[in-house]
């Protein structure tokens, strides 16, 4: 009886092995072609230090991009191409045997106060296939404006700080270290923009992080006041407004009056402007 058993199993395992390769495909191994049938001498990736750039509207129209070879160790050359007509990238990157990368630089040319988006890549006869051939860059160039801030949230007047407008009727104050009775701390950018009839609008916004008190370091946010704005409790619900009007502008003195709702997630809502805050360009 025994001897049946173990006959038996072992007829059943060899025809369990027999389906079981009969389902297994062969795979034939094939290597990795060459890009486009080049060697990595004549292969390239990107590398850029930033993706969004500001330059100043009296700045020089340029922007640059490292071109990086995985293999030097020959000659090559490489081409890029741009999907923005206003960027005008190299017709051919050469490089020299023993050279891993070139810095390259990719004259423009923009409208004053604009802002504009190019993609530049490796063309595809020369892009690497195990990095980033292509980087998204958006360039601003802006219209400087100083001003005072004269601050009823602060209490203070903030002398002569840097605005940059770009795209026109848009003003950014960007990222300052302010000090002053109870702030001393870097300020993310505040940005509002002014329509057809001087009224302004803003998104809700970080501010700066600031020590309060005995409950330490406190993430604060703005967003404009309005009626209703202090029964926001939740920042979903911040988030989630479809209003935008914090103020209005003054065509006779160049000036803009804001009015500002203060809050913080992580520590429980705030206070509205009692006064406005007064922006006064200078130029």
């Amino acid at each position: 009886m025994k001897k049946t058993y173990h006959t038996l199993r072992a007829i059943l395992l060899f025809v369990c092995v027999t389906l079981c390769a009969s389902c297994v495909e062969e795979y034939e191994y094939e290597p990795a072609s060459l890009t486009a049938g080049k060697p990595e001498t004549e292969q390239a990736f990107l590398l850029t230090n930033s993706n969004v750039i500001y330059l100043e509207n009296s700045m020089p129209q340029t922007l640059e991009v490292n071109v990086v070879r995985p293999d030097k160790s020959a000659a090559g050359s490489i081409k890029l191409v741009s999907d923005n007509d206003k960027f005008k990238v190299p017709q051919s990157i050469d490089f020299k045997a023993g050279e891993k990368s070139k810095l390259v630089k990719i004259n423009f040319d923009m409208k004053p106060t604009t802002s504009e988006q190019v993609t530049i890549k490796v063309a595809d006869e020369n892009a690497y296939n195990y990095a980033s051939t292509k980087v998204n860059i958006t360039v601003n160039r802006y219209t400087k404006h100083s001003a005072n801030w004269q601050s009823w949230f602060y209490g203070y007047t903030f002398e002569d700080i840097e605005i940059m407008e770009c795209p026109k009727d848009m003003f950014t104050i960007r990222g300052q270290h302010f000090k002053a009775e109870w702030i001393d701390s870097d300020l993310g950018n505040i940005t509002f923009w002014k329509d057809e009839k001087g009224l302004l609008h803003m998104k809700p916004q970080y501010i700066h992080r600031q020590n309060w008190n005995d409950a330490g370091l406190k993430d604060f946010w703005i967003v404009g006041l309005f009626g209703d704005s202090e029964q926001l409790w939740k920042k979903a619900d911040i988030d989630a407004l479809t209003k935008d009007e914090c103020g209005k502008y003054h065509p006779e003195d160049d000036t803009f009056e804001l009015w500002f709702h203060w809050y913080s997630p992580d520590f429980g809502w705030w206070v509205n402007n009692q006064n406005p805050e007064w922006i006064a360009l200078l130029d």
